[in-house]
């Protein structure tokens, strides 16, 4: 016969990878498991879930400043092709006092939007023509500024939002270090009235 038992190495080895075998098939469900624990918690953190509600004429701490919503209004706007029918123009502009000049760190992802009762949102927009102002953008702040601290900027956004929820939306500001919270200003939009042309009246 040409046949040959294992010798006693052969078997340690054949023994190692059943045992290493075994182990995969326990470890690799953990494994997958804790991975998607962390992308969940990961997920569930970066998701705004705690309002910190800013009475009207308030002013909120968030971030390393005192943000004051200074102008909350609806603005009529022009029908044009970039105009969704039953738009409504909106402006948000705050008042922002800085009280930790590290704005790249503490402003980092600043999101303003708008939010309505059932916690639908509208992104602001550029569609919107508005006149110069010293005021800017959240993102741009972070940058072109040159805050510091104990100083305030402006900061302002446009919005287009369905003329038919206009009055009910509320401006809420998101920061990434700051998630889950997020501030949400009780003040309602005005409307700005616009004056016709001097040939119209």
């Amino acid at each position: 016969m040409n046949g040959r038992s294992d010798s006693p190495l052969d078997a340690d080895e054949k023994r190692w990878r059943r045992r290493s075998l075994y182990a995969l098939i326990v470890l690799l469900p953990l494994l997958i498991g804790v991975s998607a624990y962390e992308s969940i918690s990961a997920w569930w953190v970066s998701r705004d879930r705690l309002a910190q509600d800013v009475a009207v004429n308030g002013s909120g701490d968030f971030g390393g400043s005192q943000w004051k919503l200074s102008k909350f209004r609806m603005v009529p706007v022009p029908a044009g092709k970039d105009i969704p029918e039953g738009a409504m123009g909106m402006l948000a502009e705050f008042e922002v006092q800085v009280q930790d000049a590290d704005l790249a760190k503490n402003w980092r992802g600043c999101t303003i939007s708008l939010e309505s009762p059932d916690g639908r949102r509208w992104a602001p927009t550029e569609a919107m023509r508005l006149p110069r102002s010293e005021a800017r953008p959240c993102t741009t702040t972070i940058y072109m500024s040159g805050a510091k601290t104990g100083s305030i900027v402006r900061v302002r956004e446009a919005f287009l939002a369905p003329r038919d929820v206009a009055d009910s939306l509320r401006v809420v500001v998101t920061l990434q270090p700051q998630q889950p919270r997020y501030l949400r200003f009780a003040q309602p939009p005005q409307l700005m009235q616009v004056k016709p042309p001097d040939n119209q009246k």
